[in-house]
């Protein structure tokens, strides 16, 4: 009996997620040329913004569908959102969304986002953020009702 219940947690605690993302920022410090501290201009103009890295990771039971794709919804902090799509032609790999100098500083960065795999336009996986809500808009004002 001891021996089933150890197959059990064994066998169902492996596996993967099939989707990961997470932010980062840009900054001097994470280039290479810091850590080793060897001569690079990028050192005295360094990139200032934010990245959103998305990691997908598929079984190949996911191969039968005839299109996969992300829809990436990212939120940032002066509320404006953009969406993007990309195409999964390989069932591994990373999608990158950078967002860096002026457009950074007036976006205020990337504040949430949420990325659904679509199979054959139905969603088989999403991953939000922890401060991931939907927007709720309100209509304005029409100026012939005041």
């Amino acid at each position: 009996m001891p021996l089933f219940v150890f197959l059990l947690i064994a066998l169902t605690s492996c596996c993967r997620a099939p989707l990961s993302v997470h932010t980062d920022f840009l900054r001097r410090e994470k280039l290479a040329s810091f850590n080793v501290d060897t001569p690079d201009p990028s050192l005295s103009y360094p990139r200032l913004g934010q990245r959103l890295l998305v990691d997908w990771s598929l079984n190949s039971c996911y191969a039968n569908y005839s299109v996969l794709q992300l829809e990436i919804r990212i939120r940032f902090g002066d509320r404006s959102e953009v969406t993007r799509y990309a195409t999964l032609n390989q069932l591994s790999g990373v999608y990158i969304y950078i967002l860096e100098g002026e457009e950074f500083i007036q976006k205020k960065g990337i504040f949430t986002y949420k990325v659904d795999l679509i199979g054959d336009n139905c969603v088989l996986h999403t991953w939000q953020h922890q401060l991931w809500k939907e927007l709720i808009n309100v209509g304005e004002k029409n100026s012939d009702t005041l």
